[in-house]
């Protein structure tokens, strides 16, 4: 890292520089919330930071049972080991009902989409609660499965308050949700 006394060029007004920053594991504990609290917090209230990487100690990454399904199961579902995965993303603005996002969802899974997912803001709105659309978004897939044999997988947003987010992910599993 260089010394907070380097000259810094007239015409720019900053200095760039990647510097790596450590924590003691047991200052987080197991906690994915207060990991990003710690990591990210600091970056976003300074406003001209940006984190570009996050390495974990193993022994923090063993607290976590992990996805039920990692990349390599997810590229063995939707056959494609060896090349880039086409995902789609389905965005909160455009205001469709759960049969008109399965529609677009229909029309991405016949022209070779691995994944179709819920945008993060994406959640269970008046007009498309997430059950709805995970019933009807793997009706889709469903369907154009039997036409193309290609799967396509459906990641659906479960976001919502902490006392109701492990019922969403239930809910969502008995709905046929292919990911959360």
């Amino acid at each position: 890292m260089p010394d907070h006394e380097s000259p810094v060029a007239a015409d720019h007004g900053m200095r760039d520089w990647v510097i790596q920053i450590a924590y003691p594991a047991h200052n987080v504990g197991d906690q994915i919330p207060l990991l990003l609290a710690t990591v990210y917090g600091e970056c976003a209230s300074s406003g001209t930071l940006k984190l570009l990487d996050l390495q974990l100690p193993e022994s923090f990454v063993r607290a976590f049972q992990g996805p039920k399904f990692g990349l390599e199961r997810i590229r063995e579902l939707v056959g494609a080991p060896d090349r880039p995965l086409l995902v789609v993303m389905m965005k909160p603005a455009l205001g469709l009902t759960p049969a008109e996002s399965a529609e677009v969802f229909y029309q991405a899974a016949l022209g070779g989409a691995d994944i179709v997912k819920d945008d993060e803001l994406l959640v269970s709105h008046p007009w498309s609660a997430f059950v709805d659309r995970v019933r009807e978004h793997e009706q889709a897939a469903r369907v154009a499965f039997e036409q193309t044999g290609h799967r396509t997988l459906y990641f659906v947003n479960i976001t919502d308050r902490p006392d109701r987010l492990v019922a969403n992910a239930h809910q969502a599993v008995e709905a046929g949700a292919s990911g959360l």
